[in-house]
C-alpha cells in the first residue's frame, strides 16, 4: 500500500493501574530540514505571483518573468473585452491560494501536496513554453527542481521509516 507521506501515530498502551489500560497517541515524527526546505518554495510561489500582481495593478508592462502562464493565456484571452486586469488579478489570486494550501499540506510531509504542485507548476511551464516565453520557463525549472529535492528527501524518509509490523514485534 502507497503511503500518503504522513506515518500513522503511533499509539502507547499505558498502564494507568493494575488493572487498566490506556492509549496514548505520540506526536508524530518531525519534518526533517530538506522536506521543509522543498516545501517552502510553494510560499516563494505565491510571493511571487503576489509581486506579478501588483505590478500589474500599477499598469506595468514590464516582462514579468515571475508571473504564471494561466494568467498570462486568460489575460491574452481578456483582452478584447477590456478586463484584463481584473481578470489577472482574480486568477492570480485564486493559484496564490492553491499555492499556499499546497505549501501548508506539504510542510506537514504530504506527498500528494508536493506531486500536485509539481503538476501544477509544469502544466504551467508548458503554457509558458508554448507562448515562447522561454525565460520565464527557465525560471520555473529551477523552482520545479528546488520543490522536488523536498520530495525525493521525503520519498527517502518514508522509505526508511520500519514498517508497522517491523515496529509492532519490536514494541511488544
Amino acid at each position: 500500500m502507497e503511503s500518503t507521506g504522513t506515518a500513522p501515530a503511533r499509539v502507547l498502551t499505558v498502564a494507568a493501574n493494575n488493572n487498566s489500560r490506556r492509549e496514548v497517541s505520540a506526536p508524530p515524527p518531525a519534518i526533517p530540514a530538506s522536506v521543509r526546505a522543498g516545501a517552502q518554495w510553494f510560499f516563494w510561489i505565491v510571493s511571487l505571483i503576489g509581486m506579478d500582481s501588483v505590478l500589474t495593478g500599477f499598469g506595468s508592462h514590464l516582462h514579468r518573468f515571475t508571473g504564471l502562464g494561466i494568467t498570462d493565456l486568460l489575460s491574452g484571452l481578456a483582452n478584447h473585452s477590456g478586463s484584463d486586469a481584473a481578470l489577472h488579478l482574480v486568477v492570480n489570486g485564486w493559484m496564490a491560494i492553491g499555492f499556499l494550501f499546497l505549501g501548508y499540506c506539504a510542510l506537514e510531509g504530504r506527498k500528494w501536496a508536493f506531486v500536485l504542485g509539481m503538476a501544477a507548476y509544469a502544466v504551467d511551464a508548458t503554457m509558458l513554453a508554448a507562448a515562447g516565453d522561454y525565460l520565464s520557463v527557465a525560471f520555473h525549472a529551477i523552482i520545479f527542481a528546488a520543490i522536488f529535492r523536498g520530495f525525493a528527501a521525503l520519498r527517502r524518509v518514508a522509505s526508511s521509516e520500519p514498517s508497522e509490523a517491523v515496529s509492532a514485534a519490536h514494541a511488544g
